[in-house]
């Protein structure tokens, strides 16, 4: 009757954060734990998906429109290939916080629409490579995996 609204919505399934593989060659002389010179070659391929999207949010309206805003999570993977001293990132899980406006309507008795914009802002993803060859050695990897949509809805109210 008053047009408030809380809720949980998740996404199922995952998603690519690239459409490519970001891919990097590195050579190295002198490789650790040999006498003599020698040259190394190795490549490194990364890549990472999201899944398991989450929010609860709430919605207040203003005439037929309304804003938007919950606390939002979301998991990321990363799927590279381990290069030649073994060394991985791990996966992490981002919090945030989601602000969005929209507009509601009725199209037929107990049938509602909503059109919205929506944003939600995570935390910067810094990972840290773990067991590298070299001791005290290690790479850093930082992303903003920030999103922002545009959503059409049709419901049923009981």
């Amino acid at each position: 009757m008053n047009n408030w609204a809380i809720g949980y919505e998740t996404v199922p399934g995952s998603a690519d954060v690239t459409d490519q593989t970001q891919t990097r060659t590195d050579s190295e002389t002198s490789v650790a734990g040999t006498e003599t010179e020698v040259t190394n070659t190795r490549q490194f391929k990364a890549n990472a998906e999201v899944e398991d999207f989450k929010v609860i949010y709430g919605e207040i309206p203003l005439g037929s429109f309304y804003v938007r805003g919950g606390v939002s999570e979301i998991t990321v993977n990363t799927k590279e290939t381990a290069s030649g001293d073994g060394a991985s990132y791990g996966n992490e899980t981002l919090s945030g916080t989601q602000w969005g406006v929209g507009f509601k309507g009725i199209i037929a008795e107990h049938v509602r629409f909503k059109v919205g914009y929506e944003v939600n802002d995570f935390s910067t993803l810094n990972l840290t490579s773990t067991n590298n060859a070299v001791t005290g050695e290690a790479n850093t990897l930082t992303a903003d995996l920030d999103t922002k949509s545009f959503k059409v809805a049709v419901g049923v109210q009981f």
